[in-house]
């Protein structure tokens, strides 16, 4: 795995432990949205993995799917901390 993704995730449970730890939010209330994450970080991780390999993807469907996981996973970062704030602070 991508040593970036490893980090990201680690400092991910990091937060997320502190918060359960508080008493701020409990597993339960995250695992659903940080799974559907998980699994788009993950496709994207494959993605790239096989075009290193000398697998490249050639569709333009393709392409585009990729091109739209690049972002949607670039946008993670801001999603997932602001998600978790959310969830600690419910309106």
């Amino acid at each position: 795995m991508n040593r970036d993704i490893e980090n990201y995730l680690e400092e991910m449970m990091r937060k997320v432990e502190e918060s359960v730890k508080s008493g701020e939010v409990n597993y339960v209330d995250i695992v659903d949205s940080y799974m559907e994450k998980l699994s788009k970080i993950a496709a994207l991780q494959i993605a790239e993995e096989a075009e290193r390999n000398g697998h490249p993807f050639s569709k333009e469907e393709d392409l585009q799917k990729i091109k739209e996981l690049r972002k949607e996973v670039g946008d993670l970062r801001f999603d997932l901390t602001k998600e978790e704030d959310s969830i600690k602070n419910p309106k």
